[in-house]
């Protein structure tokens, strides 16, 4: 039998130093389950557990969390800290139970890099977003799971903090930050997007940071909070710059209403380096009829693959966002 507190330390320490992103725990069979890192790359399995093992391993992980232990079929979310070599870092926990009654458990790493301008091939993009926060309006930064979004925000909102006063509004809270004015949702409170936003304008911060726009109350939570003169930041699964407008729009957003609202779109990718370093590459649009952005994306990526900065593969990968 496994020591179990020794494979989960291991199991995070390991994704911690090779920058995973998500570690996931999945039944294969009634009796037997995997586990399986994400990396930008790929994902490959790691770990083979007896049912036995993975239940006190998803046990474990569900009371570091504050997860109700007894409910095994019902999605449930749940957090915790992990410190590991001077380091704190936030890990988001999910579960839900398979149509057998089998619980699956995702952790999703949230990595606060302090030193984001050597974590892009094109930093430039992030500067020349800061020339724009003047204009106020919604940013929102687009891509796909995984790739640093939440963690590009901060690192900008803590760059005009001493200026400004932040709130985020999180459903939960990712990032834990004490020079922001943290609040998560909670529905069963009568806490939503849209309750919280009107008691942070009472608040009267400068700058809104709302989490992942998943539905029409959040987008018109965010879109209402930039018109009233706010900065906001938010995030929003894409596949790049251009679809995260049609996404809006579905949401019910007006488009007159989003023209006025937005002030850039940002997508962003992590792609592996020939030297095997994660880096993130990112470009941006500024306003709805901006439509270079996924010109300066080829270019940018052709560049990187004619230097040989990033393998022809990675190129074809990643060429079309």
């Amino acid at each position: 039998m496994r020591n179990i507190p020794n494979t989960i330390k291991q199991m995070i320490e390991y994704s911690i130093s090779n920058q995973v992103s998500d570690i996931y725990i999945l039944p294969t069979s009634n009796t037997s389950y995997v586990i399986k890192y994400k990396e930008p790359d790929n994902i490959h399995t790691c770990i083979e557990l007896d049912s036995k093992e993975a239940d006190k391993v998803i046990n474990l992980l569900k009371f570091e969390s504050k997860m109700s232990l007894s409910e095994r079929r019902r999605p449930q979310l749940g957090s915790f800290e992990y410190e590991f070599n001077d380091r704190k870092l936030n890990l988001r926990i999910s579960t839900v139970g398979d149509f057998n009654g089998n619980e699956s458990l995702v952790i999703r790493i949230i990595y606060n890099n302090s030193s984001l301008n050597e974590k892009f091939y094109n930093y430039e993009i992030i500067d020349k977003l800061f020339d724009n926060l003047n204009r106020r309006g919604l940013v929102i930064f687009s891509g796909p799971t995984g790739v640093g979004k939440t963690s590009t925000i901060y690192h900008i909102a803590k760059k005009i903090v001493n200026e400004n006063l932040i709130m985020t509004i999180e459903d939960p809270v990712e990032i834990y930050e004490n020079k922001f004015l943290q609040l998560e949702v909670n529905e069963k409170a009568d806490m939503t997007y849209e309750d919280l936003i009107k008691v942070g304008l009472r608040h009267r911060p400068d700058v809104f940071i709302i989490g992942e726009v998943r539905d029409s109350e959040t987008a018109n939570a965010a879109v209402k909070a930039a018109l009233s003169g706010h900065l906001v930041f938010c995030s929003i699964h894409s596949k790049d710059t251009e679809s995260v407008i049609q996404r809006f729009l579905n949401f019910g957003i007006e488009r007159d209403h989003l023209e006025s609202a937005l002030n850039s779109i940002l997508y962003q990718r992590l792609i592996i380096s020939e030297d095997k370093k994660i880096k993130g590459l990112i470009t941006m649009k500024e306003g709805i009829d901006d439509f270079g952005a996924m010109n300066y994306w080829n270019k940018k990526i052709n560049d990187l693959s004619k230097k040989g900065i990033i393998s022809y593969e990675n190129f074809k990968k990643y060429e079309f966002g």
